[in-house]
């Protein structure tokens, strides 16, 4: 009895080591159906190439498109400014030119004032909104586009001026007392610049870094420190 207890445990093990190694041996569906793709498919959708057409569509069109990230970092590069905003001055027809945007996207009831229309529908807002900002070359922040609800609201919105210039810059061109006075710029000390110390720093072996990618078009990176030789990773005062 204990024999053929023996003899089908083992029989039972072969079978299932077997199996599992007949499974494992399998190819996914997956990988079947991965590769049932010709070669020559391949080729053909390297060889095609776009119309012009669209090659022309995807190129960036200067006063009509928004400013690329190059164009607003160099923005900082002049000086005096503290922001990156683009200047608005808003014409005297805003409110008729609204109102024909307004007239092509909506259908407005009779008993409805034109700027009364409701823009809770999305398609609706979005469309006049896009072409208002296509009309007026202004574009809508997404925190104003928000609290826009009518188009009275838009009105509002396209007949406020946006200046360029930050207040404290505006505050710096007035006629200021004599015990006070606004400095725009950093005070940095660079050793290759500086004359009334000879370029000796008060900080030896700090060096200033600028990691933000915005400024580092506006300021450079000052080091005051020199490698010491014989050692890595390690500083002595300038």
């Amino acid at each position: 009895m204990k024999m053929a207890l023996c003899r089908e445990f083992r029989r039972s093990v072969l079978l299932f080591y077997i199996n599992r190694r007949t499974l494992t041996c399998q190819p996914p569906a997956r990988l079947i159906s991965f590769f049932k793709r010709k070669a020559e498919d391949d080729e053909a959708d390297l060889e095609m190439e776009l119309p012009d057409a669209i090659v022309d569509q995807r190129k960036h069109k200067v006063g009509r498109d928004e400013l690329t990230m190059k164009e607003t970092l160099n923005l900082l590069q002049s000086s005096g400014k503290l922001t990156t905003k683009k200047d608005y001055t808003a014409p005297s027809d805003v409110e008729e030119r609204i109102k024909n945007i307004t007239m092509e996207c909506a259908d407005i009831p009779g008993s409805i004032d034109w700027d009364q229309v409701s823009l809770r529908d999305p398609m609706l807002k979005y469309k006049l909104l896009t072409k208002c900002m296509k009309e007026f070359d202004h574009k809508v922040p997404n925190t104003e586009a928000t609290r826009i609800e009518r188009v009275r609201d838009a009105i509002q919105f396209f007949q406020t001026d946006v200046r360029a210039s930050h207040s404290l810059e505006d505050l710096s061109k007035l006629d200021l007392p004599k015990n006070l006075h606004i400095q725009l710029e950093y005070l940095r000390f660079d050793p290759e610049t500086d004359t009334m110390f000879d370029g000796k720093t008060a900080y030896p072996g700090r060096d200033t870094h600028v990691t933000s990618i915005k400024y580092k078009r506006k300021y450079k990176s000052i080091k005051t420190s020199v490698e010491k030789p014989g050692y890595n990773n390690h500083y002595y005062g300038y």
